[in-house]
């Protein structure tokens, strides 16, 4: 399995057979030329801008942005209702956890989580190889928050999203106070990491290079 990080909160996820997962579209930003490529499926954890953007795909891949099962060729997909904030939506409205299963493997995106997670949460996650996670905090779960999150969870691999970078003009943490909590990074050259072997780490924390 590979898996591409396009910036923001954006990641494609392809099989080995070459079936494709677009995750939260963003709307401006690096690696456009991968959006041309063919999905079999979009999934959007919230219909804001950065988040859902459906223009310009060049085929008609099948959207899910309700907590639904679905189940396709290679991919198994689940979701669960979450919050973009911490007065369960009051402010800025509901979000959706989406867990995929794939080639053996047990990935976690959670879009714009915006308060930590009950044991009903944890317990619909379960365990995960990968997990997608907001660090940057203001929006979404901040640095500590992230980080008693990875605890509880125990992923083998971690990819870092929603934090502050040169391309983004809203008021986000960088990496380095949820890396220093973590006490792990490893900065990769690559924009996605290939997955070719059962994954034996724990919380292994890989920054992936979305301005390449």
């Amino acid at each position: 399995m590979k898996i591409y990080f396009l910036g923001e909160s954006s990641f494609i996820l392809e099989s080995n057979n070459h079936s494709r997962i677009l995750i939260d579209p963003y709307n401006d930003f690096y690696h456009k030329e991968l959006y041309n490529l063919p999905f079999d499926v979009v999934t959007i954890s919230h219909h804001h801008p950065n988040h859902s953007y459906l223009k310009n795909l060049i085929n008609k891949p099948l959207v899910i942005d309700t907590a639904d099962y679905h189940a396709t060729k290679d991919f198994l997909i689940k979701g669960i209702i979450s919050y973009h904030d911490n007065v369960k939506g009051a402010r800025r409205g509901k979000n959706i956890i989406f867990t995929y299963e794939s080639d053996g493997y047990r990935l976690c995106h959670l879009g714009d989580l915006g308060h930590e997670l009950s044991l009903e949460f944890l317990d619909f996650i379960g365990d995960v190889d990968v997990l997608m996670i907001p660090t940057g905090g203001n929006f979404t779960i901040g640095p500590t928050e992230a980080h008693n999150l990875c605890i509880a969870l125990k992923p083998k691999v971690i990819f870092p999203m929603a934090y502050k970078t040169d391309s983004i003009s809203y008021p986000l943490e960088g990496l380095d106070p949820f890396i220093s909590k973590m006490k792990n990074g490893e900065k990769l050259l690559t924009n996605y990491f290939e997955i070719t072997s059962p994954l034996t780490s724990l919380n292994r924390v890989i920054i992936l290079n979305y301005s390449v």
